[in-house]
């Protein structure tokens, strides 16, 4: 019941504003039990975090849209969603929409990034100028890195008379890298700048990591809450596009479909049907010829039991009710095993013996040609047989027949 009126609430809120908005949402269980042992995340961990905290807001955005809507079934499941503001402020103070940390993260990150770019244009230029004095002995004018260390390229003959360092040779061998004297010591500045940065990222990500631990438990139970919110509404999309109604629940064995549709036939191309079993009639005797559409009745009312049950919506005009039925039993189709040596009546037989054994007052009972496969008299008499045994019981049943 629980189930059937938030299908109903979300249904409406679907029909009026659109579906939850959850695009982009992670589960991010792994990264929250990585945080809760203590260990590092990433930044881009962290930005799975950020934009969790981001899609919380959202649906709790929407949930506001839908204040005209009344929907206190859906209201207990919002009201468990937690946003975590500071851990929003922190993330995103220190990450780009990339997963980059910001320049502007720390004062210290953003004096050594500074210290960086200035380091970075006196690197340029030096490597600039030897190139410009160099120039019979340098090749292309070609300013590279080799383990992050500005170097030139020069003929391969030439590389020991600059003193400096030789990198290795180019792929060809006709070229060598070389880190000439002058870019030795503003390279080594480089490094131990590059070496700071990283000790400063590592602080940030630590002190970021931290913050996400102390709400790694209530994120758990926000992913949680919205997977089962997303299951909800994806039921609900899938109702609108067929034009489906949510049914009503009765405690009583009755069944009041109207307009009822099969699920899986092209809403274009399906034919709607009727059906209603109530106290005083418990059995729905379906005839006609085949191709009729008899067979497609009964899975129909089959499947819009079991979809009513498991709290989907159902493809039928509103007003349509479902009756509790603890089973719903089918002998349908042509089961013939070859592997057993069953005949279809025998196959069918086995199946319905198995039906006899276990259904009563609280099942519902489907029969396609029940008793057919064999002697048209004797076929009528089980037919009749088994349909008065169940009605003893109590059960429901819909049954078709070519019997008269």
């Amino acid at each position: 019941q629980q189930e059937n009126e938030r299908i109903k609430e979300a249904l409406a809120c679907t029909v009026q504003y659109g579906s939850l908005p959850i695009q982009g949402f992670h589960d991010i269980r792994e990264i929250l039990d990585n945080a809760l042992k203590g260990r590092m995340l990433s930044s881009f961990d962290l930005l799975k975090e950020y934009q969790v905290i981001l899609g919380i807001k959202a649906i709790l955005s929407y949930e506001k849209s839908c204040s005209d809507i009344a929907h206190p079934a859906l209201n207990d499941l919002y009201s468990t969603l937690i946003v975590h503001t500071k851990v929003e402020t922190m993330l995103n103070h220190c990450l780009n929409e990339y997963g980059e940390i910001k320049d502007n993260a720390t004062p210290a990150l953003k004096t050594i990034r500074a210290q960086l770019r200035n380091i970075d244009a006196e690197i340029t230029s030096v490597a600039t100028h030897f190139l410009k004095s160099h120039k019979d002995t340098c090749v292309d004018g070609i300013i590279t890195n080799r383990n992050g260390r500005c170097v030139v390229l020069v003929k391969a003959s030439d590389k020991n008379t600059f003193g400096g360092f030789v990198y290795g040779d180019s792929q060809s061998g006709n070229t060598s890298y070389i880190e000439p004297p002058a870019l030795i010591s503003i390279n080594n500045r480089k490094q131990e700048l590059v070496s700071s940065e990283q000790e400063e990222i590592a602080k940030i990500l630590k002190e970021c990591s931290k913050a996400v631990s102390s709400v790694a438990e209530e994120e758990k139970a926000n992913i949680e809450t919205v997977a089962i919110l997303d299951c909800i509404f994806a039921k609900a999309s899938w109702g609108k596009d067929r034009d489906a109604t949510a049914a009503s629940l009765t405690k009583e064995k009755e069944i009041s479909i109207t307009d009822a549709r099969h699920p899986l036939i092209d809403p274009l191309k399906v034919v709607s049907n009727s059906y209603h079993l109530t106290k005083e009639k418990k059995i729905l005797l379906i005839t006609g010829p085949n191709t009729g559409g008899k067979t497609v009745t009964l899975k129909t009312v089959g499947l819009l039991h079991l979809m009513a049950l498991s709290g989907l919506l159902i493809p039928a005009k509103d007003g349509s009710a479902i009756g509790f039925f603890k089973d719903i039993f089918a002998d349908i189709g042509d089961e013939q095993s070859i592997e057993q040596s069953l005949s279809t009546f025998s196959s069918h037989m086995t199946n319905i013996v198995s039906i006899l054994d276990d259904a009563d007052a609280n099942s519902l009972v489907l029969f396609d040609e029940l008793g057919s496969g064999t002697d048209p008299t004797e076929g009528a008499a089980l037919a009749v047989a088994i349909i008065e045994t169940l009605t003893k019981r109590g059960s429901r049943i819909i049954a078709t027949t070519h019997y008269s």
